[in-house]
């Protein structure tokens, strides 16, 4: 059997082997010997014996060990910028779908405010802010179709013989263009907006409009009759649903209609955000609907000036958008949302999901019905505005801030990359190996690293191409901060790549203990009590808005205890930046003295309570020394050391020099006289009491406790006649105690004739 072994027999025996001599136990007769131990505590003393024969060295807790940064969910993985490349809900990035710009109009125009596609797969972009609209060809060739007088063509529909209507602002005027580019003014709604434009099989146009809330249904003729008043300020959403009636969103309330082919108006659902931007409908007759809501909020200030002497704030804008999922049976359900950007666009593909457009970096999110979602790529602009799946199965897109129509090709990926963000390791770190999990052919990463949070110049240059994905050495130098860089590419065989974990192992530098207070006192401080909770004060209007505003908690004195004599209480402050487990050593040496002498090892605690009557009277200083020896080997484990200001030790109690009494001539009181002395510290307090009664105070002649030595008079009136002991009694800073007596004689009154 091997040395170390335990074996618990069934009836309980617990045999040892010990390096010197091995002897059998029986527990029975142990705990009959020892009745105050129960069976359980001998077991656990049995488990602690099994530590010491397996694990013979210290047990101690290694700080300074291999750390990793993992990087494994959609969260982790969309912080970093993507290029080329999609995140989806599982945690897996893969190639994006090819974007090709198909219309630039460099600058010219801002926004692509509405796209549409003829039966001869002709493209069809509306832009603002010069109200122009330009065709692409089915060869991609793109040229201006029409130039308005209008700021911005925001709504297109197309019509059976292939007549283009066309919503502008701020007139609110409809054109009519047929496909040579000739126009007219087909209706004026005499409104700012028309949001949306829908045409039915019969040739009549629908037209949502703001700022007064309209359906206007306008017949082929041009005449036209209000349709829906909503009350609303603007309908922004309008969609056929596919049996002669319509589906409308309003901005103000943010309210679904639902306009049945007779044009009577029910509402669907009354959403909690304040416009409906954009509604969908699926062919099994699931409406989708995005909502969006925003408010202005104005940090609140830390200042105490009146309202009226305020530096005005800034505004803050927080916007939210939401998806909800409408059923043919009218069950409702939020599917998606996005606390932080606004969905502008939203299509179905050919798979019956939503491929939604934002302002969160231009993102284009797919959504399936069920709440799932894929990053799937961002542009460079600020804002996807529209999305038409086209008659030729392509998909488009068009943005804001420069107006530009992107083609989607699902099918085509070319080689994108993932930009991680910048992980700080808080110490400088030395680089181990980079592994992911994932397919092995086509990802590669390359590193650089760096002591600023925001790579600069300073930084190391991009390393070379690691392709292992069981790990390779990083060849980065050590630094605090590190970020990946990975490749993906199109391979053979296989749609695209798959990235599902990345894997970065580190060893931070071991930096020394630092000890930031030590301190000898005579007393011992109890720890404050601890402070109730901060509260967070909420404005009424700001009901999801924490202020910046918290209540300071009140102050918590410090309890002083009694003065113990002939002890010191040393405590220290030390910490570790590797949080590795500390020991201390204390030393100490007089005043006048060169050597430190050592007073205790291996200390685990942060205070040490000193005895002081070995020591002679005088002034002393304290040395603690931390090392992190006990969290890493002997050769890596470094110290530190803090010295504290000289402090008395002082033993020996004060003197009563002498005690003299005579009678004051005037008033015939007795005046006693003290002198009292000590070698180390100052007298702090004196009283005296008489014949064994209370205790009254005294105070020096000068009224001050201010030296070794002082003098005392104080007068005793209407003593007795007869013997009285005086004793009298004084106190040094160090808690020392000394005393006096005197016996006083007051003659008779008969003796005194």
């Amino acid at each position: 059997m091997p040395l170390g072994s335990v074996i618990f027999p069934e009836d309980q025996q617990i045999l040892v082997l010990d390096p010197g001599q091995p002897k059998f136990r029986s527990m029975k007769k142990f705990v009959r010997a020892n009745p105050s131990i129960s069976s359980r505590q001998i077991w656990v003393f049995a488990f602690w014996i099994i530590v010491v024969l397996l694990y013979p060295g210290p047990l101690s807790v290694e700080a300074v060990n291999t750390m990793f940064w993992e990087t494994r969910s959609q969260r982790d993985f969309s912080r970093g910028e993507a290029d080329g490349v999609s995140i989806t809900s599982e945690g897996e990035v893969v190639l994006s779908p090819k974007l090709t710009p198909v219309l630039n109009t460099e600058d010219k125009e801002l926004f692509v405010w509405a796209l549409a596609m003829d039966a001869d797969e002709n493209l069809y972009a509306a832009t603002g802010n010069n109200g122009r609209i330009f065709k692409i060809s089915k060869e991609g060739t793109p040229s201006l179709f029409f130039d308005s007088p209008e700021v911005s063509i925001l709504s297109l529909a197309l019509d059976a013989q292939g007549h283009i209507y066309a919503g502008s602002s701020p007139d609110g005027v409809i054109y009519k263009i047929d496909p040579q580019g000739t126009y007219r003014t087909f209706f004026n709604t005499g409104e700012t907006y028309v949001w949306a434009l829908v045409v039915d099989t019969s040739g009549n146009i629908f037209a949502a409009t703001g700022d007064k809330g309209r359906i206007y249904k306008i017949f082929p003729e041009g005449k036209s009759r209000i349709l829906f008043d909503s009350g609303q300020p603007h309908i922004t959403a309008l969609i056929s649903d596919g049996q002669g009636g319509f589906y409308a969103g309003s901005e103000g309330d943010g309210i679904i209609y639902r306009v049945s082919p007779e044009g009577k108006v029910s509402v669907l659902y009354d959403a909690e955000e304040n416009e409906i931007h954009t509604l969908v409908l699926d062919r099994q007759g699931n409406l989708y609907a995005a909502a969006l809501a925003s408010r202005t909020t104005t940090p609140v200030s830390r200042d105490k000036k009146p309202p009226e002497e305020k530096d005005t704030k800034e505004k803050r804008s927080i916007k939210t958008s939401s998806i909800y999922k409408i059923t043919p049976e009218g069950a409702i359900t939020k599917i998606w949302s996005s606390p932080s950007s606004f969905v502008y666009s939203m299509i179905l593909d050919k798979n019956n999901r939503l491929l939604v457009g934002t302002d969160d970096r231009s993102t284009v999110y797919e959504v399936s019905s069920d709440g799932e979602f894929t990053t799937l790529f961002r542009t460079d602009k600020t804002q996807v505005l529209s999305l038409l799946q086209g008659t030729n199965q392509d998909i488009y897109l068009g943005t804001g801030d420069t107006a530009m129509v992107y083609k989607i090709d699902l099918h085509t990926r070319g080689v994108g990359t993932l930009l991680s963000p910048t992980y700080d390791a808080q110490i400088i770190s030395k680089w181990g190996k980079l592994s992911w999990k994932g397919t092995p052919q086509g990802i590669k990463f390359m590193t650089r690293t760096g002591n600023t949070e925001k790579p600069d110049s300073t930084w190391s240059p991009w390393s070379g191409e690691y392709t292992d994905k069981d790990g390779t050495h990083i060849t980065s130098p050590p630094a605090r901060f590190i970020q990946w860089k990975a490749i993906l590419e199109p391979t053979p065989g296989m749609d695209s790549p798959v990235l599902k974990e990345v894997t970065i192992s580190y060893l931070p530098k071991n930096l020394s203990p630092r000890i930031s207070r030590l301190t000898v006192i005579s007393f011992r401080e109890e720890p404050p009590t601890p402070p109730p909770p901060v509260k967070e004060i909420k404005k009424p209007d700001e009901k999801d808005e924490k202020s910046e505003e918290k209540t300071p908690p009140p102050p918590s004195p410090i309890r002083r205890v009694k003065v113990e004599r002939g002890k010191k209480l040393i405590t220290w402050v030390a910490e570790d930046p590797n949080n590795d487990t500390l020991a201390y050593e204390l030393y100490f040496k007089g005043e006048e003295e060169k050597n430190w002498k050592l007073l205790e090892e291996d200390i685990r605690e942060n205070s040490y309570l000193l005895e002081t009557e070995s020591l002679p009277d005088g002034w002393y200083q304290i040395k603690v020394k931390a090392s992190d020896a006990p969290s890493n080997p002997i050769d890596k484990a470094l110290t530190t050391e803090k010295v504290s200001e000289p402090f008395l030790i002082d033993n020996t109690p004060p003197v009563v020099k002498s005690i003299s009494t005579h009678r004051d001539e005037t008033t015939g009181d007795l005046l006693v006289s003290v002198q009292a002395a000590d070698n180390a510290s100052l007298l702090k307090n004196a009283q005296y009491s008489l014949d064994a009664g209370e205790w009254k105070t005294v105070f020096p002649k000068d009224e001050i406790f201010d030296s070794k030595e002082e003098e005392f008079e104080t007068s005793l009136k209407n003593l007795s006649p007869g013997e009285h002991t005086l004793v009298f009694k004084v106190t040094d800073t160090s808690g020392n105690v000394g005393a006096g007596k005197t016996v006083i004689q007051i003659p008779s009154p008969l003796s005194q004739k």
